[in-house]
């Protein structure tokens, strides 16, 4: 029971160092409020024209442009907006906010500017990242790299499907919907894999093994507690073993 408490202990104190780590991050660089840049989907005209937009961050994600896209046409009809537009998404870091390198972007703001649209990606996660993402991926964009973004847009309104403050991980959080279109998108089903069926009489198989471990150890002098913990089989089971007709 002692080591099990000061293993509790310990992680106690590992959790308190992690929460003040993040308190002084959090301090140092404090979240900017997204609802002072972005548009809420919500308060926008169903009949206004939205561009739905993507992003990947590297080109072996290419695919995955595809399925999200599909994912932010579908959510906008059901939530009936009548002109939708796709483009093509964009293959680029979230967190480098420099027009010349965001040259797919470029194309998406400047077909807004004509339609005179409103660009939409799926969440904020796909729409900007924070500088400090590659070594934090709980890093939010501060006010300041929010300023530096939305200078890409030139005055065009961004907006998200979901809602600006879904959480990035846990339960419901946008890391799980990711990895659950992805799965999708290669064909297969969220969640963890079904296991293979059992062998038909593999039990069988597996007790055989068991008692002839328990008979050879019991042969060899070790209590009847010794057997049960070694093999995690109650007493009772081994006793019974050992005084089967066909054991003696």
């Amino acid at each position: 029971m002692s080591r099990r408490r000061d293993r509790e202990r310990k992680e106690r104190k590992k959790r308190r160092a992690a929460r003040v780590r993040y308190s002084d991050v959090h301090d140092l660089f404090p979240p900017g409020n997204p609802w002072d840049f972005l548009w809420p989907l919500l308060d926008i005209p169903t009949d206004r024209i939205l561009l739905n937009a993507a992003r990947v961050s590297e080109r072996s994600q290419a695919s995955h442009l595809a399925s999200q896209l599909l994912g932010n046409h579908q959510k906008l009809e059901w939530l009936f907006y009548e002109n939708i537009i796709d483009t093509p998404g964009e293959i680029a870091r979230g967190y480098i906010f420099d027009s010349d390198y965001r040259k797919a972007l470029n194309e998406i703001v400047k077909l807004a500017e004509e339609l005179n649209a409103i660009i939409v990606y799926q969440d904020l996660d796909r729409a900007i990242r924070s500088n400090r993402y590659p070594d934090d991926n709980y890093a939010m964009p501060t006010a300041a790299e929010f300023e530096e973004w939305i200078k890409l847009f030139r005055g065009v309104p961004v907006t998200t499907i979901l809602p600006f403050d879904t959480p990035r991980m846990g339960k419901g959080g946008i890391r799980g919907m990711e990895s659950a279109r992805g799965m999708r998108a290669n064909g297969n089903k969220p969640g963890p894999k079904p296991k293979a069926p059992p062998k038909p009489g593999y039990m069988n198989d597996r007790r055989k093994t068991k008692i002839g471990q328990a008979l050879e150890m019991r042969e060899h002098g070790l209590t009847l507690r010794q057997v049960s913990d070694a093999l995690g089989i109650p007493r009772s089971t081994i006793s019974d073993w050992e005084n089967r007709p066909d054991n003696k």
